[in-house]
């Protein structure tokens, strides 16, 4: 998988591994067609000694994020999107946010009550390299 920033880069290739859909891991729960996700990153892509996981936190960002005012855009979220970096690996994982109140559509504001549940897909990005260019270039990572 390649992640690049058009037309001048950078660019990020990545090999995906272990990916698991939906179907087959039977994870129940659903989110709503063109809602917009909440994305999450671990405290790895902060650390100052890995400057190629902050800018690919934000090449993923970009890539995964809803753009700001698109017309099919819903004006809520219900779904997070997280990425974990663990033993030179990025882990995706998609999770659905519920309500659990008594009354299955009561509006509340208590996130005490609120809970994820893993919806799918799932996969593993192991990166390869880091170009300054648009799929290509001099490396830089």
């Amino acid at each position: 998988m390649w992640l690049s920033k058009s037309p001048n880069g950078p660019a990020f290739k990545f090999s995906v591994e272990h990916i698991h859909t939906t179907d087959e891991l039977k994870l129940t729960g659903n989110c709503l067609k063109y809602s917009r996700p909440f994305i999450s990153f671990d405290g790895s892509f902060d650390d100052p000694k890995m400057p190629h996981l902050q800018l690919c936190k934000e090449m993923l960002s970009q890539t995964f994020n809803t753009p700001k005012n698109h017309p099919k855009s819903k004006p809520f979220i219900d779904h997070v999107i997280t990425f974990n970096y663990f033993d030179n690996k990025i882990f995706f994982r998609n999770y659905q946010i519920l309500n659990q109140n008594e009354e299955m559509f009561k509006a509340s504001d208590d996130i005490s009550k609120l809970v994820l549940i893993e919806i799918g897909p799932r996969f593993c990005m192991n990166p390869i390299k880091g170009f300054e260019g648009s799929m290509g270039g001099d490396p830089m990572w």
